[in-house]
């Protein structure tokens, strides 16, 4: 699936929970790959065609959900400090992420 910031965290986490192998990737890589392929069409189908060849020509990294996924974390991920896009507000903010 193409990375989506925390929006598709819950679905990488469920997907990973039920047993699935998920990879998240950079949509740029993506795009790059479909401009390789020289596909112009835009549309949901296509996109979802083009992920699917993406992940069987360069076999994705499998991603693991993240060491903190407590339920306001899952909720509230972006005051999370173990999500990705967290970022610290102050020196006390990020002295307690390190912590």
């Amino acid at each position: 699936m193409e990375a989506t910031g925390c929006y598709g965290d819950a679905l990488a986490t469920y997907l990973h929970e039920q047993g699935c192998v998920v990879s998240v990737v950079n949509p740029a890589q993506i795009k790059s790959f479909g401009g390789a392929q020289l596909r112009r069409a835009k549309t949901d189908k296509t996109d979802a065609k083009l992920i699917a060849q993406f992940c069987q020509d360069m076999h994705p990294a499998p991603w693991t959900p993240h060491r903190c996924m407590c339920e306001s974390c899952r909720r509230w991920c972006i005051a999370c400090p173990h999500s990705r896009i967290w970022k610290p507000r102050n020196r006390i903010d990020w002295e307690l992420q390190l912590a």
